[in-house]
């Protein structure tokens, strides 16, 4: 039997046990028929149930629960790949996401298209909170790319096109 994951799922999170409870339900809906995946969570310095509400997925998912208690999604991420013995595949997801159920399916089938490549990334859209006002300029395609979790690169399968990053001095 194959103890080695195909997929590590590593999330970062820090006093949102509610919503974390609501992402580890809908990553237990994925099709996994097939794949070993792994579900990395690293508590980062929650006051919260944050730690119970992992220890009870851990009994329907392949769970591992890491403390960090540097804040931060890099401290949390990099304590993660440090206890982890890496899978085929890393995943860095949020602690506020529903997958669709032929995610993994969707990962494995892309890295084996794309074995050049070791960055991937894929459509994000928002679920906002009902009721929520938006004001016009929230709205526009630009602002929400750049201001919210609004990810869509294409309709398609495609190579990111290579970004310029410029910078300013920081003056003090």
């Amino acid at each position: 039997m194959k103890t080695e994951p195909d997929i590590t799922v590593i999330i970062a999170t820090h006093n949102r046990a509610a919503i974390l409870n609501e992402t580890l339900n809908s990553m237990a809906n994925i099709d996994a028929e097939g794949i070993n995946a792994e579900f990395v969570i690293v508590d980062n310095n929650s006051t919260d149930n944050t730690k119970e509400i992992i220890l009870n997925w851990s009994k329907k998912l392949n769970v591992k629960y890491l403390f960090e208690k540097t804040p931060g999604q890099n401290p949390a991420r990099n304590r993660a790949l440090s206890e982890i013995e890496s899978g085929n595949i890393i995943v860095f997801t949020d602690d506020d996401v529903v997958p669709q159920t032929n995610w993994f399916k969707s990962i494995l089938q892309t890295t084996e298209q794309w074995p050049e490549y070791s960055v991937f990334g894929g459509k994000i859209y928002p679920i906002w909170p009902p009721n929520i006002y938006f004001p016009k300029w929230a709205k526009e395609n630009a602002i929400q790319s750049f201001g919210f979790a609004v990810h869509n690169y294409n309709d398609h399968q495609c190579i990111y096109e290579k970004m310029i990053i410029h910078s300013a001095p920081i003056s003090g």
